[in-house]
């Protein structure tokens, strides 16, 4: 009878024993997901300070990023008017949407890959919308240390208009020229899940491939080429993380069009 009563008692503290245990290990997983969560979070503002440097305008319009709990909160910008964050702690990602007064939005994805050894890669990319239309793009990688940023062009390469073009001898030099982080004719969208960036040619400019010689023939022969190539060009095209090599390589090319904003 003592033993009965004994264990009926014990009953209430193993049910309160098990709900301690489950608390502890959802704060443990909230702790983890918010540790996460925070270093993509320093990497963004690292690269932010970075990219400011010296500019008071930039750093003016810079976002803010306060931890709250597990949680984290988004203002400033440049447009100021912040339509939507995403913060992913798990998987390294990070979005915000930055709407504009005058119909355009900017979007900033970064994420963080990480190797099989060194250092893990920063990837930022950047993109204009007019209305819900995509319009210009940016991409930049860096070698992420855990406080400092290092560019690493090196092991992302981004395609060139002629890239997108079936079939098209890409070894010749041209005239195409671009600087790391400028806007482009490309865009590119990160992935939330996954290793596999998709990067969209938003159209093949005939004039500008004459003008500034993109698929590097001479002259006299521009004009034909570049004219068809702006008919038989492909849209989409993927950049795969190889986690052993520690880089991207380009990967096939495919129909795929810009996605609208939203």
């Amino acid at each position: 009878m003592t033993s009965f009563v004994a264990s009926a008692i014990s009953l209430p503290r193993l049910a309160r024993m098990v709900a301690l245990a489950g608390f502890s290990l959802t704060m443990v997983a909230a702790a983890t997901e918010s540790g996460r969560a925070q270093s993509v979070v320093d990497a963004f503002l690292t690269w932010q300070r970075m990219k400011c440097a010296g500019n008071v305008s930039c750093y003016a319009n810079a976002y803010k990023i306060e931890r709250r709990g597990v949680k984290h909160a988004v203002s400033g910008g440049e447009f100021s008017a912040i339509a939507r964050t995403v913060i992913d702690g798990p998987n390294g990602y990070l979005m915000i949407d930055d709407e504009g007064t005058g119909g355009g939005n900017s979007v900033t994805e970064s994420a963080i890959f990480r190797p099989a050894f060194g250092p893990a890669l920063f990837v930022i990319a950047t993109r204009t919308y007019e209305t819900y239309s995509p319009r210009t793009g940016a991409l930049a990688v860096y070698r992420w240390g855990g406080s400092t940023l290092t560019p690493a062009p090196e092991l992302l390469p981004k395609p060139e208009p002629r890239d997108f073009v079936p079939g098209l001898d890409t070894k010749r030099a041209t005239g195409f020229e671009r600087s790391d982080d400028s806007w482009n004719e490309t865009v590119f969208h990160l992935p939330r899940k996954g290793t596999t960036i998709d990067a969209y040619l938003l159209r093949f400019d005939m004039g500008l491939c004459i003008q500034d010689d993109w698929l590097g023939l001479p002259e006299a022969m521009r004009s034909a080429s570049c004219g068809l190539a702006a008919k038989s060009y492909s849209p989409n095209m993927t950049l795969i993380f190889d986690k052993a090599q520690g880089r991207f390589r380009r990967g096939p090319l495919g129909t795929k069009r810009a996605p609208a904003l939203r």
